[in-house]
């Protein structure tokens, strides 16, 4: 009888994450290919996988939660639930009362809000 162990069941799993990633890296490259091209592979690979492996940390788990937050990494920063310049990002992501989507949700929202303001400073100094 063939008996899958815990080694067996680990190596699919790293399988599976590394597929994934390589759809979101792909993903990224379709979206900001002169931004990619600029960092190269291999930057944007780890960013990638840093952000695939933060987005899992702090409890999202599907791979559309997962790709929105890559997706911030390279809208805002690749740091951007901890550099200091996005610091308005941590009391929504360390939200606990609200589920993981919900605090994407309200992330993007704020993103959209904070770059309306930046855009309306522009026009006030013009």
């Amino acid at each position: 009888m063939f008996k899958l162990r815990k080694e067996h069941l680990a190596a699919f799993e790293a399988q599976v994450i590394s597929l994934f990633a390589s759809r979101v890296v792909a993903h990224v490259k379709a979206v900001w290919p002169p931004e990619c091209a600029e960092l190269g592979d291999a930057a944007v690979t780890e960013i990638v996988r840093g952000a695939i492996q933060r987005g899992a940390a702090l409890g999202l788990s599907t791979e559309l939660d997962i790709v929105r937050f890559v997706d911030l990494a390279f809208i805002l920063a690749k740091d951007f639930d901890t550099n200091p310049l996005a610091a308005w990002t941590r009391p929504i992501l360390a939200d606990k009362t609200a589920p993981p989507a919900a605090r994407l949700d309200k992330l993007y929202q704020r993103m959209e809000e904070e770059f309306a303001l930046i855009e309306k400073r522009k026009t006030i100094k013009r």
